[in-house]
């Protein structure tokens, strides 16, 4: 059961999220997709902004999945705040969210908050964890209505515009 390719197969079965959330607690497939190009932080993110508003299990009535991220990553208090805008990761999601604030209200996917993730500056942490996140891109149901060569675009894949 220790096999790569084992890992490999159950990886592809999970959404972005339970790979990430399995990541944590199953060295073997931590391994896999890391190797694969998983970044827990890209992950996390966007499946947090992919959770709809609206759904009692994650958020207050009226709120969105934006207001919540937003929330955790700053706290309530000035001080709290303060102290984690100093933090270069948390202030790139807090910049990230504040950019892309206008999108908050249409409850995105996750896919499609890591395509959002790809129009991030090219050395940008969330720009380089969303270019090497493995997602299936369905192109007939994308939010955005991106098409492929608009993702080859955005991940600098030469060849592929060139196909």
């Amino acid at each position: 059961i220790g096999e790569p390719d084992i890992w490999r197969t159950i990886a592809r079965t999970l959404s972005l999220q339970h790979r990430a959330w399995c990541s944590r607690v199953c060295k073997a497939l931590e391994l896999v997709v890391v190797e694969d190009g998983l970044d827990y932080g890209v992950a996390t993110l966007c499946s947090e902004l992919g959770k709809k508003a609206d759904d009692p299990e994650h958020d207050t009535p009226g709120t969105h999945a934006g207001n919540r991220v937003w929330h955790r990553l700053l706290g309530d208090d000035d001080e709290t705040q303060k102290r984690r805008l100093a933090e270069t990761r948390a202030r790139t999601v807090w910049e990230f969210l504040a950019r892309w604030r206008h999108l908050w209200r249409f409850n995105l996917s996750t896919d499609t908050w890591v395509k959002v993730a790809l129009l991030e500056r090219e050395d940008s942490w969330l720009f380089q964890g969303a270019k090497f996140s493995r997602l299936e891109f369905d192109f007939a149901q994308c939010e955005l209505q991106w098409t492929r060569l608009h993702h080859k675009v955005v991940t600098g894949d030469r060849d592929g515009v060139r196909e």
